[in-house]
């Protein structure tokens, strides 16, 4: 499969001194922390850590916006306005990949329930307005187990959650190896 991860050059220059890149953990902004502890789980699920030092996977994108190029478009702002960033495209097995909806996976960050018709919506309501213990036991854990969607986006009924599911695949690996490298692109961020 094919990838392509926007990364800081000075990534770039971690990926060429090691022959691997994983995720800094200390990048990761502390309101995101829960979220990415999700999704290092679910793809701890599928594909073992490579290293001990893995602790949260790369981002990369599989289709960034199918409506115009599965590649990224550079022309948008990716970093800090006039930031050298590195667009890299890299080949990697499909089994070391987990991919997912993009527009979902902000149920996620938003500690959101994602509902994929009206009578799940109203389900979740209903018991979203009891205000016992028990009862936000459930919430949570229904919450959370919703998250499973982003996942298999061709399942939700298009007619309840609109149009723009599958357009932006994001995907998510542990590590990219140097020898998986197809080119890399210097650009500045605008």
């Amino acid at each position: 499969m094919i990838l392509w991860s926007i990364r800081k050059l000075s990534e770039l220059q971690q990926l060429q001194t090691n022959g691997f890149l994983i995720t800094d953990p200390k990048r990761i902004e502390p309101c995101y922390l829960k979220a990415y502890n999700w999704i290092s789980d679910q793809l701890e699920k599928k594909v073992p850590k490579p290293r001990a030092a893995c602790h949260y996977p790369i981002w990369a994108w599989q289709c960034w916006d199918s409506g115009r190029s599965c590649r990224p478009d550079l022309r948008v702002r990716w970093g800090k306005r006039g930031e050298q960033m590195v667009l890299i495209s890299f080949k990697i097995p499909n089994k070391l990949v987990l991919l997912s909806d993009f527009q979902l996976w902000h149920f996620v960050l938003n500690h959101l329930f994602l509902a994929i018709n009206q009578e799940q919506e109203d389900c979740i309501s209903a018991l979203d307005l009891r205000k016992d213990k028990a009862s936000k036991v459930i919430l949570e854990k229904k919450i959370i187990d919703s998250w499973q969607h982003i996942f298999n986006w061709q399942d939700i009924d298009k007619d309840y959650f609109g149009d723009g599911l599958g357009t932006s695949i994001q995907a998510v690996c542990w590590e990219i190896q140097m020898d998986w490298i197809k080119s890399v692109v210097l650009f500045k961020s605008k």
